[in-house]
């Protein structure tokens, strides 16, 4: 007797990313390693590896540290009707990214596929991938300017000021925390309580801020420097402070303003004084 069986095996989707379907790119240049303010793109490559379509489902991608302690989701997105058939079956996923990340070291790109369970797949294990990203650390060049070359102590100075990448002419653009300190140019030294406030670059990686000189230094020639991620940048541009402060000459003209109108209070006085008097009857 001849027997017959037959199963029919159930058809499931099968969505699947792995670290080589993720890479980074500078323009059309694959990179392992970038620094901050650069313009590159995230790219994956979602396939699907099972016997039957996938219908919407999510992809989302971002940024983490080695330790853990940063995790920040650059993407969150849906996809559709991805096919099981070649060449159908593989989608590709490319994500502008500029870096915001000031603090250098090794980081993890991941992408995670459908994160609400919507497509049920025949494998789930393979939903999952990261890639390594290195960031470097941040070299810049800036050039300082200021509104004048000598200065008294108490005096505030404009600061302009554009900050490139090293060694070329590329602004940094968009750079938090820099902040303007007076060095002595004798010693390279710090003068105290000379920060300015913390500022960004703009657009074109260009600053204008004011700096107070202290009421406390000394007459001498002293350096502009900053500090870019607290990392200090002598930038050579010097000026001359004079610690006679400059006002001393105000308070001067403080003392001689008081007397005049002391004078016009002695004045006045009189003035009413003789008119309350009447006027003189001849005899």
């Amino acid at each position: 007797m001849a027997t017959c069986s037959s199963s029919a095996l159930a058809t499931a989707p099968d969505l699947s990313i792995t670290s080589s379907d993720v890479y980074i790119q500078h323009g059309s240049t694959n990179i392992s390693h970038d620094v901050f303010g650069k313009v590159d793109s995230i790219h994956a490559v979602v396939r699907n590896l099972g016997d039957s379509n996938a219908s919407v489902f999510g992809v989302d991608i971002g940024i983490r540290n080695g330790i853990r302690s940063y995790n920040y989701t650059l993407y969150r997105g849906t996809r559709s009707n991805l096919s099981a058939d070649q060449p159908e079956n593989a989608v590709e996923i490319t994500l502008p990214w500029v870096i915001n990340i000031t603090s250098p070291g090794v980081y993890e790109i991941w992408v995670l596929l459908d994160r609400t369970y919507e497509i049920d797949e025949s494998n789930e294990s393979n939903n999952w991938a990261v890639q390594e990203f290195t960031l470097d650390p941040l070299q810049v060049d800036v050039a300082i300017t200021t509104d004048k070359v000598e200065y008294h102590a108490g005096d505030m100075i404009v600061i302009s000021a554009t900050v490139t990448y090293s060694g070329t002419l590329e602004p940094v653009k968009h750079l938090p925390g820099v902040r303007f300190v007076l060095i002595d140019a004798a010693t390279g030294t710090v003068v105290p309580e000379s920060d300015s406030a913390a500022t960004m670059t703009d657009e074109t990686g260009a600053i204008v801020i004011l700096l107070r000189i202290p009421n406390t230094v000394a007459s001498a020639a002293y350096t502009v420097g900053a500090l870019v991620l607290d990392v200090p940048r002598d930038s050579h541009q010097q000026i001359m402070v004079n610690a006679n402060h400059s006002y001393a000459l105000p308070a001067l003209w403080d003392v001689a303003l008081a007397g005049t109108i002391a004078a016009i209070v002695v004045i006045v006085v009189l003035l009413l004084y003789k008119k309350q008097e009447g006027p003189s009857i001849p005899p």
